[in-house]
């Protein structure tokens, strides 16, 4: 079964076909979703995703965020 739905709160998801395919990520309140999974969960903490999936035996890989650079300023006259 497919979903094609909105987040019901702010979140992060899941969709899995509960053996080898795991899509994850953070969604707003009322953002649309559409996967092809028949799974799709609902979590409230990141720490709850990562726990998910490892239960589900999938690899938890979540991107640290990218450091902000500063340009150097330039010499004054």
């Amino acid at each position: 079964m497919s979903h094609n739905t909105n987040a019901p709160k702010d979140c992060f998801y899941l969709a899995h076909n509960g053996t080898n395919v795991f899509h994850y990520g953070e969604i707003s309140n009322g953002v649309p979703i559409a996967t092809g999974q028949p799974n799709l969960e609902w979590l409230d903490t990141k720490e709850e995703l990562q726990t998910r999936v490892e239960e589900l035996g999938g690899t938890f890989n979540w991107p640290e965020p990218e450091e902000e650079v500063t340009p150097p300023t330039p010499p004054g006259p």
